[in-house]
């Protein structure tokens, strides 16, 4: 697989490291709102950012051990080859630990807030912890090569892998909404008269 597609992996990985660095800035637009929810320490937003850091060291992994996979499979042994493959595997769903922490400080935060006007809907929390709970099969997978439970099966891959998406596109919108929510009205000009003589 990896001699037939060297140019396009190699391309995908490195298109991968550039996008997935911005989960970053993404992440952090999540935490500045769970600090806004938070009274007294900020812990929750405390252990959003550290998850958002393993997060990254992670998502940047998944195509660091691809594009080493990619490098030289004509000069190793294939067993190496597939040893990375599954690494990166490994990387890509075996995480899951630290995005289901994330997601279920986001939805203690939401739980708690208690000003007048809500940062987030409370629907978000309960959709954040149903989002850490369905991340939880990509576990599975150290316990099956095949079948829905294997990483490339329907319970270990698509299921994790849906939610994740699904859940970027619900944060995305819930900062977007709170952030047009929070705009400052504008102000009315001020006018400016002379009077001559």
């Amino acid at each position: 697989m990896y001699l037939d597609n060297l140019t396009g992996i190699r391309i995908g990985c490195l298109v991968m490291m550039i996008s997935l660095a911005f989960i970053a800035t993404w992440g952090v637009s999540i935490a500045a709102w769970t600090r806004r929810m938070e009274r007294g320490l900020p812990i929750l937003t405390y252990g959003s950012i550290a998850c958002i850091g393993a997060a990254i060291v992670i998502v940047e992994l998944i195509p660091m051990t691809w594009a080493a996979a990619a490098f030289r499979p004509d000069d190793v042994a294939p067993d190496i080859t597939r040893a990375f493959n599954d690494f990166a595997w490994f990387l890509f769903l075996f995480t899951w630990p630290p995005f289901s922490i994330w997601c279920a400080l986001i939805a203690a935060a939401v739980f708690t807030d208690r000003s007048d006007v809500p940062v987030f809907p409370r629907w978000i929390g309960y959709f954040n912890f149903w989002a850490a709970l369905l991340f939880v099969p990509g576990g599975l997978m150290a316990f099956f090569k095949s079948g829905p439970f294997a990483f490339n099966g329907a319970v270990t891959f698509y299921i994790p892998l849906s939610v994740f998406l699904i859940w970027m596109i619900v944060m995305t919108w819930a900062v977007l909404h709170a952030g047009k929510r929070d705009e400052p009205a504008p102000q009315p000009t001020a006018v400016v008269t002379a009077h001559v003589g």
